[in-house]
């Protein structure tokens, strides 16, 4: 008969959002609740699904409690987890380590510890043996001290207990984290243990699969903001992994389940899409392109509500509406149009941010037509000719096929070879011709935005 366990991390329990919750009072409380939220999904779905046991690999808080309340609540789902017979083994990390009043209790914290929960202690490993329906399981973890840990814990880590299904359990930031309890996964590999269930890292991320050796980080249980928002397996959501024992072997692969209450974003707009022949409609097609976008990115959330990240790009005639979106002071009718269409999407939608700061404005079709404009761009025209063109004689070593250039070209060879290193190869070829004639036609466009910006400031 198979057991299962759950391996989560970095629940983060009354971890603040302010990035978004400060912005509507509406969307605030339930920002506030999502860890809380969360975290009550995981536990719902370990009491529904029989799990025996869940691993907690560090950072149930997010530092210190704001008031009583966070390890109250927590309390109450620990014990609920107690009354259906679910195990929790947990480590602390670097988060719970700023917590003074976990580091300053004498006696259990938490309802059922010591019997149903236990939490690893900072000062060695240890390990824990127990039985589940004729399984035999040893999970072995340790403790953060205090927010540093600048030790390789696993330094004291035993070898795997025989007969049984072993578990590592480590809050590691691995390479390169000094402070993070720094390891290796070819040492943890290297260590024989069935599975290493690791946190502190929020991106959900698989670093070893074969049938002997399980290497993951769960990632964190909700998002908090928009940077947390991806995983190294390139699947949405966050949560926890479910996983399956029989005969003391791991049961094909573990299965990740989404258990967070809302997901962050980034959706990119752009403008040029939009067809700018009629005026009288560019609102309304414009509004209609923000919502088709937003609803592609709510698609993904499968009905959760979505906190979105918009960015506009590209040449618009909306420009100067939309460089005040940020500002209370410059385009509130346009913010508030965009706010008050996202009430046709069929999920709960917030707008963490607009950036509109790759927006440039349309260059009038006449612009290089006459005057100084024209005469720039005929001598870029013609320069961009003259590249087609084979040189009259070989070019020396350096010398650039532009005679404008000729005198720059050696000090902008030894700039660019600084920035790279001289056995540097990047694609960044001073002298190509094709090369030079794209940034002549780039440099006209920088001059027309130029120009069309200060227009747009004195109008």
């Amino acid at each position: 008969m198979s057991i299962k366990f759950i391996h989560a991390a970095d629940l983060h329990i009354d971890s603040p959002m302010k990035g978004l919750a400060e912005k509507d009072e509406k969307i605030a409380q339930k920002v506030r609740e999502a860890t809380r939220t969360a975290f009550k999904n995981l536990v719902d779905f370990a009491i529904d699904e029989k799990v025996a046991f869940i691993v907690v690999a560090g950072d149930v808080f997010d530092g210190k409690w704001d008031d009583a309340s966070t390890g109250r609540w927590t309390g109450e789902q620990f014990a609920r987890l107690h009354e259906h017979n679910v195990d929790v083994f947990i480590v602390y990390g670097n988060h719970d380590g700023k917590n003074k009043i976990l580091k300053n209790m004498r006696t259990a914290v938490f309802p059922g510890e010591g019997e149903n929960l236990f939490v690893f202690p900072s000062d060695k490993p240890e390990v824990i043996d127990r039985e589940y329906d004729g399984e035999r399981v040893a999970i072995i973890g340790q403790s953060y001290s205090d927010e540093v840990c600048s030790v390789d814990l696993t330094e004291n880590f035993p070898e795997p207990r025989p007969n049984s299904f072993n578990i590592g359990v480590l809050h590691t930031g691995l390479d390169g984290a000094k402070t993070y309890a720094p390891t290796t996964a070819t040492n943890l590999e290297n260590f024989g243990y069935d599975y290493w269930a690791l946190g502190h890292q929020h991106s959900r991320e698989i670093l070893k699969d074969s049938p002997q050796c399980w290497i993951a980080y769960s990632g964190v249980l909700q998002t908090r903001h928009v940077n947390e928002s991806d995983n190294q397996d390139g699947r949405p959501g966050k949560g926890f992994f479910l996983v399956e024992i029989e005969d003391g072997r791991r049961v094909g692969t573990p299965e990740f389940y989404p258990c967070d209450v809302f997901r962050w974003g980034r959706v990119t707009i752009d403008l040029e899409e939009l067809d700018e022949s009629s005026p009288e409609t560019l609102t309304d097609s414009f509004v209609n392109l923000f919502l088709k976008e937003i609803q592609t990115f709510v698609d993904t959330t499968d009905g959760r509500g979505a906190a979105v990240r918009v960015k506009f790009v590209g040449r618009s005639s909306l420009y100067s509406r939309l460089t005040g979106l940020k500002s209370d002071k410059n385009d509130a009718p346009l913010r508030d149009l965009l706010s008050q269409s996202l009430s046709s999407i069929n999920a709960p939608v917030w707008i963490e941010s607009f950036d509109a700061s790759e927006v440039a404005p349309p260059i009038p079709d006449d612009f290089w037509e006459e005057g100084a404009f024209k005469e720039i761009r005929d001598l870029v025209l013609k320069e961009n000719k003259k590249l087609k063109e084979p040189p009259k004689r070989p070019l020396k070593a350096g010398e650039s096929p532009l005679p404008a250039l000729s005198g720059l070209t050696s000090k902008l060879i030894k700039h660019r070879d600084a920035l790279r290193g001289e056995d540097g190869d990047d694609g960044f070829d001073l002298l190509d011709p094709q090369k030079l004639e794209e940034w002549n036609l780039k440099a006209l466009d920088v001059l027309a935005d130029a120009f069309e910006r200060e227009k747009d400031k004195l109008t």
